[in-house]
């Protein structure tokens, strides 16, 4: 399988050990993508971009002016020339990577994205410290991608 392949098959998630959060990013095989930020039941940031892999270990995003519409619109995003582009330095490994979600329990995925530094555009609130990008959940014994439970 190709890097794009595999960037290209699943979503992207990192901080997944809190609860109620979400830091996201999903790559479309037509080098497009979108990046999603919040918490609190609260979608903060919505930017799409492209993006271009250069080598084995570097991509380069280009952010684009993004309106996110109904409830969310103040997760919107305007480009400026300060925020328009951003190059970041990547590792793509190969697992397990085993995570312990919030009410999920160990979650299993196939491979960690690790940036040099947070891929989200500068000054925007999702620009943290999060570089550790998980994807490729995998399934576990009942099949399911997921197992939501509940403890008395």
């Amino acid at each position: 399988m190709n890097l794009l392949d595999v960037l290209t098959g699943s979503n992207w998630d990192a901080g997944l050990e809190h609860y109620d959060f979400l830091c996201r990013i999903e790559f479309r095989d037509d080098y497009t993508g979108t990046m999603k930020a919040g918490g609190a039941q609260v979608l903060r940031l919505m930017v799409d971009f492209k993006f271009l892999i250069i080598g084995d270990d570097r991509i380069k995003f280009e952010f684009l002016d993004t309106e996110a519409e109904g409830f969310f619109t103040n997760a919107s995003f305007e480009r400026t020339d300060l925020n328009a582009f951003r190059s970041v330095e990547f590792e793509l490994s190969e697992g397990p990577f085993a995570i312990n979600e919030p009410y999920l329990g160990v979650q299993n995925y196939r491979y960690k994205l690790r940036f040099n530094l947070s891929p989200f555009p500068i000054n925007t609130d999702a620009e943290r410290e999060y570089v550790d990008f998980y994807g490729w959940l995998e399934k576990n014994k009942y099949g399911h991608q997921a197992l939501f439970y509940f403890v008395n």
